[in-house]
């Protein structure tokens, strides 16, 4: 065989390579399932009813402009007023800042603004009897702690803060409620779901 005729044989193998893998890169996208986060549990084959279905969530699935559903539509017609006094707590990450300057806002003076807050606990229902108070059921924690830094952290998932003002007889002149989300508290919570729903593999 002469040079031409090896490389036209080199070239032949190439091309034929190079065809084989494609074909079979393009048939493992449209066989491989890809893993869900929280296993069989979520699967929406296994519920087509169900936009999510785990034993924590459940979406059904439906439209909501469909006309078997036009009775519950109602217009609503109240307008919100938001108010125009500036907050006086904010978070920023894991930490509940206190913005004293705009005490004054809410008739107080920064001297006399005494603000505080209380853990908020939510109350687990059985996950076999859960129903739809499981959003609705939480405590306040006894302890009361003061917020007495422009910036204390904070390792509740949710809180409860009110602010009184001490020169009118500790009259409260402000509530407020705000949520963090605590990245070891999150990551134990999807470990021990991912423990008691195993991931589903690709087939």
């Amino acid at each position: 065989m002469n040079v031409r005729g090896c490389v036209y044989l080199v070239m032949i193998v190439s091309i034929l390579s190079v065809i084989y893998y494609l074909c079979e890169l393009d048939g493992s996208s449209t066989t491989t399932t890809n893993p869900k986060p929280c296993g069989i549990a979520c699967s929406v084959d296994e519920s087509p009813h169900f936009l999510i279905h785990t034993p924590s969530c459940v979406i059904p699935d439906f439209d909501p402009l469909d006309p078997s559903l036009s009775q519950y539509r109602q217009k609503n017609d109240l307008e919100i007023a938001c108010s125009a006094k500036r907050p006086l707590t904010e978070t920023r990450g894991l930490f509940l800042v206190l913005h004293k300057e705009h005490a004054e806002d809410y008739g107080a003076t920064q001297e006399s603004l005494n603000c505080s807050y209380r853990g908020i606990r939510r109350i687990q229902q059985d996950p076999v009897k859960y129903n739809h108070k499981a959003d609705k059921n939480s405590q306040l924690r006894a302890n009361i702690l003061l917020v007495t830094e422009e910036s204390t952290p904070i390792h509740e998932d949710g809180i409860y803060v009110t602010c009184q003002d001490t020169d009118s007889k500790d009259t409260t002149v402000y509530k407020n409620v705000h949520y963090f989300l605590q990245p070891k508290r999150v990551k134990e919570k999807r470990e021990k779901f991912m423990e008691d729903h195993e991931q589903r593999r690709p087939e």
